[in-house]
């Protein structure tokens, strides 16, 4: 057992106990040269009396002579030290029944620290107390230095498997290719970085160990992802099978020999009866004379152990199913070492068989007949239980966006696994009722239909027909199917697919689904026990961090909570008629919350009055620690009564229709409770609207998280601003003033809180994307062990199929540096305008062009128009650039792509904004970004108060990465992500231009990519970038040719 890193506590369940002060130390002897054997802590053994010891020590040399084999095991567990009383040797923690049965003396421990967590770390602790001091000193040396030497051999051991050893397979023919110990097949002969990659991951699955790697996108990352885990999980479903089988088998062979073992108790008994019938007979008889004076002296085990002060049986008849057999390392009354059976009694459940008394050999026909008849349908060996195969861990792989999910499924299409699986999704993706077709958001709307007249593509259970089809299973007709495969089958059948695939869960082996679905813990709640043990897989993880602090915080603005929340419960408390209509219970829980936003929305009209200015148009506070514990007390929350809120919320819920929620939605957490409702035809009355309530569940949900992990309080910050804000009319800025926006918030400093529930009921999470470097800082700021690290490589041939230059000089010599004061020049934006047209001229097809900015991107476009330069951009390739709103994004991005199409050879130009959409995982392989070109290095806003908080939070917390740091890593994050647009699969190739004075500086490289770093190339001037990307482009015409 490796003890380089130390176990957490009890993490085998095995503890030591303390010997009893009345006797001697009970320690392995330490005068020995040899150490105490590790078995003799599994197979710990009571210290029997002196008056026992004759006894004992006779039947063992009855035994040795016809069981050999035992005497081994038997002497590694015999003791040294006799007293007067029984009592307990240091060894493992026995149940208490079995303690007070045997009646042995111990004592248990006061603290909980003095246990060791397993029986190794008896060996590896320096400290433990022993009678004999001068013992004890030698003990604590020879550990010490075997403590050194495990040491260095561990460390050894992690250094022996370098990037080359990870990247070894063994091709076995037919697509199979041995990696490790597993056989994973594969579509085609593995890369290296692809060998690699699967390897890491497979031995962190074995290890229970979470994995953080790195790998471009076009290096075939997801293939190697899918075929790794479910080539891990197919194996491992095996071996549950064999587990069950050997268990099967070890039950059955125990059984037998217990009915053997009775065999020879009822025969001594019958023995016994017999002599003693011939004792009444003659009274004279020396035997009745040895019999009545001479028992304890009797050499004989049969008479022994039917003399009534020894043997338990004479008074109650051995029963086969009250005994229970307890797999370990403890011997058996055989010595064999397979397992032992105490006598506990079991109730009867199920299948009681009764016993048939005339004879032995009926009776154990008896019990033979009933262990086949239990194990042909799945009874445990004592007839009460179930044999359950143990449950292989449910893959779940998470992507950001529905998009990317499309693609990972069709990735798996590739692959030779067909798991049962699974593709959650919102309403908004799934819904087919025509009725709310064209609503946005379609929760509040759906939710709404339920309660009013219910809706009918959703189903009852019974009525279900998607989830229980053999269509969606595996060997099915769609056993891999996407979100749309679902929705055509809805329509078919006229079933809801949104609720069909959440009942297709349980079957599942492989879920897709956005990233939140894992990471918010109400939504995890609904499947919590497919998550618990499970691999979870982040596809596209750099923005994890990100998403784990989102989930964990509360954003509203005054108006929401007064007009939403407050006003909904006002308005039932004052309407006597709607008050009569709800149950008591329901009427105590609107009570309750219209107090709680009382409560609130007092206190933030309390503190508006003492905002700090910031500037003219912006005042702000901000509480954090214990503050944030004290506001929660004004507002009637505390550690003993926040149960209280959900509880209330809960019963509000109730009548919510579904019990559920998703992404960018409330949910009803009644789930948890199990009141989920079926969304019938019969009208529900309900008095709070749905957005008071899915308001309120994201502050109930913050307020638990705090509340649950009051040590990281400090992780938390509570923010009140004032803003001044245009007021708006028909869409149309007013002229007539401003008004004053109040934001309240509570916002999570640190991703940890939230992964760290993740995390801990999980098996091994995987972080992978083509963009985490540096990947030190994940393990900071998620507060966790990541022992599986990498960067994998590109394809070898990379440098041949991508161009990266950087450029510091643009058109007439003028230096670009895009930070906020050198760019707000028209110099510096004339330069680059012109620049930006020389490089289109040599790029074909179609171009992405990324700004730090929505403003940068403004104030260019704005200048370019004046000047006639966006005019001849557009007449060398048609110009786009990206909107905010996600309805014309979509219409500018079919009209992108069917302007390449229509005019392959003169393309286009996508102007895009760095964490925007383009350059979040949307797919522009080939000839839809034959080139990409970066403006700037994309920053964060400084203005931004949330950004100012973390940067301060960081220099703070000593244990994580500075806020500086952080800063620049949330840059160079964001660019790699934009940089990853071009080179989409293996026979990708591209352009990549770097425009900014500081890429030139190569240290700043190091923040890149580890495979862009290897095609770097640094020109200064424009015409040097020219020449070499004309060469690059010249080169693949001729490759083409």
């Amino acid at each position: 057992m490796n003890n380089n890193n130390n176990p957490p506590k009890k993490v085998f369940s095995l503890s030591l106990l303390k010997p009893s002060s009345k006797v001697g130390s009970s320690l392995p002897s330490s005068s020995s040269s040899q150490p105490p054997s590790i078995l003799s802590f599994f197979k710990a053994k009571p210290i029997i009396s002196s008056q026992s010891s004759s006894q004992s020590s006779s039947q063992s040399s009855s035994q040795s002579s016809s069981q050999p084999s035992s005497q081994s095991l038997q002497s590694i567990t015999t003791t040294t030290t006799t007293t007067t009383k029984t009592s307990t040797t240091i060894g493992v923690k026995r149940p208490i029944s079995d303690i007070m049965d045997s009646g042995d003396d111990f004592y248990y421990l006061d603290n909980e620290e003095d246990y060791y967590s397993t029986p190794f770390d008896y060996f590896n602790n320096s400290n433990i107390k022993n009678n004999n001091n001068n013992n004890n000193n030698n003990n604590n040396n020879n550990n010490n230095n075997n403590n050194n030497n495990n040491n260095n051999n561990n460390n050894n051991n992690k250094n022996v498997k370098d990037d080359a050893s990870y990247e070894k397979y063994e091709d076995l023919g037919n697509g199979v290719y041995k990696i490790g110990n597993y056989k994973v097949k594969f579509p085609f002969k593995p890369y290296a970085c692809q060998a690699s990659m699967m390897s890491r991951i497979l031995e962190g699955l074995d290890n229970k160990e979470n994995c953080l790697l790195e790998s471009p996108t076009g290096t075939g990352k997801t293939l190697s992802l899918l075929c790794s885990s479910l080539a891990w999980q197919e194996e491992n479903k095996k071996k549950n099978q064999r587990d069950l089988e050997e268990k099967r088998k070890l039950s059955l062979e125990s059984k037998q020999r217990m009915i053997e073992k009775k065999q020879l108790i009822d025969a001594a008994n019958l023995q016994s009866t017999t002599s003693n019938s011939t004792s009444t007979s003659t009274s004279t008889s020396p035997i009745k004379q040895e019999g009545t004076t001479t028992t304890n002296k009797s050499k004989s085990p049969i008479k022994q152990e039917t003399t009534p002060s020894t043997s338990p049986i004479k008074n109650e008849e051995l029963d086969l199913d009250t005994y229970k057999y307890e797999k370990g390392l403890q011997t058996d009354y055989c010595g064999t070492g397979v397992g032992k059976f105490e006598p506990k009694k079991i109730p009867k459940i199920i299948n009681k068989k009764p016993r048939n008394e005339s004879s032995s050999s009926s009776a154990a026909t008896t019990t033979c007949s009933t262990i086949q008849k239990n194990e042909s349908i799945g009874y445990d060996n004592d007839g009460t239980q179930k044999f359950i195969k143990k449950k292989s861990p449910t893959i779940f792989f998470c992507s950001r966006t529905h998009s990317q999910i499309k693609q990972l499924t069709g990735e798996l299409k590739k692959t030779p696994y067909r798991p049962n699986m699974v593709v959650l999704a919102s309403r908004d993706q799934y819904c087919i009722n025509p009725l709310l077709k064209d609503v946005p958001k379609k929760l509040e709307k759906c939710k709404k239909l339920l309660l009013d007249h219910g809706c009918r593509y959703k189903k009852t259970e019974q009525q279900s027909s998607l989830a229980k089809s053999s269509d969606f299973l595996q060997g099915g007709r769609k056993e891999v199917w996407d979100i749309e495969d679902l929705m055509e089958a809805g329509q078919a059948h006229s079933e809801c697919p949104y609720f069909a695939s959440r009942e297709m869960i349980e079957k599942a082996d492989l879920i897709f689904c956005p990233y939140n679905y894992l990471i918010d813990p109400q939504i995890r709640g609904k499947f919590a026990d497919k998550v618990a043990g499970s691999i979870v897989i982040f596809d596209e993880a750099h923005n994890i961090e990100d998403a784990l602090m989102e989930t964990s915080s509360f954003d509203s603005s005054l108006e929401e909570l007064i007009e939403h929340c407050y006003q909904s419960f006002k308005d039932c408390i004052m309407n006597s008629r709607t008050m009569s209509m709800v149950s008591s219970e329901k009427a105590l829980a609107i009570h309750y919350c219209y107090k709680l936003m009382e409560s609130i929305i007092a206190w933030i009209n309390k503190k508006i009055q003492t905002l700090k200015p910031i500037d003219f148009e912006k005042r702000q506070n901000v509480w954090k620690g214990e503050k944030i514990l004290n506001i929660f007390e004004e507002f009637g929350l505390n550690e003993t009564n926040y149960f209280n809120f959900r509880d209330h919320l809960a019963i509000l819920f109730d009548d919510g229709g579904d019990g559920d929620k998703e992404v960018g939605g409330g949910a009803s957490l009644i789930a948890s409770k199990g009141k989920v409702g079926v969304g019938g035809n019969q009208p529900k009355f309900d008095p709070v609207p749905q957005k008071a309530l899915v308001l309120l569940e994201s502050f109930e949900k913050v307020v638990a998280m705090i509340f649950q992990n009051k040590g990281w309080i400090d992780d938390y910050r509570l923010t009140l601003q004032k803003a001044s804000a245009f007021q708006t009319s028909g869409g149309k800025k007013s002229i007539q003033g401003t008004k004053w926006n109040y934001q309240f918030g509570i916002w999570a400093m640190s991703p940890r809180i939230a992964f760290s529930s993740l995390a801990q009921t999980t098996r091994s999470v995987v972080l992978t994307s083509g963009t985490l470097s540096p990947l030190y800082s994940f393990p900071m700021e998620l507060a966790a062990k990541f022992p599986i690290a990498a960067e994998m490589g590109n394809l070898p041939d990379i440098a041949q199929r991508a161009w990266i230059g950087t450029l510091s000089h643009g058109a007439k010599g003028t230096k670009l540096i895009c930070t906020h004061g050198p760019s707000e020049g028209l110099d510096f934006q004339d330069s680059l305008g012109e620049t930006i047209l020389q490089h289109i001229e040599l790029i074909p097809n179609g171009v992405l062009c990324f700004f730090p900015s929505y403003g940068f991107l403004e104030k260019l476009l704005s200048r370019w128009d004046e000047t006639g330069i966006l005019k001849k951009i557009n007449s060398k390739k048609r110009y786009f650039y990206e909107p905010k709103n996600q309805r014309e994004f979509i219409e500018t991005l079919d009209n992108y792509r069917e302007e390449i199409k229509q005019r392959p050879n003169k393309g286009a130009i996508l102007f895009a904004v760095c964490r925007g959409k383009v350059s979040e995982g949307i797919d522009f392989s080939d000839e839809y970004a034959r080139g990409v070109i970066v403006v700037g290095i994309p920053y964060p806003s400084l203005v931004d108060l949330r950004i100012i908080l973390k940067k301060e939070h960081n220099d703070t917390n000593k244990k994580g990465i500075s806020g500086g740091d952080w800063y620049k890593l949330q840059a160079y994050r964001a660019l790699n992500q934009a940089l990853g647009r071009c080179i989409r699969h293996k026979n990708d190739y591209g352009s990549i231009l770097l425009i900014d004075e500081r890429f030139t500086q190569m240290g700043n490289w190091y923040s890149l990519s580890k495979w862009t770093r290897s095609c770097i190339k640094n020109n200064r001037n424009l015409n040097t970038s020219l020449l070499s990307l004309k060469l690059f482009y010249d080169s693949k015409k001729n490759d083409i040719i």
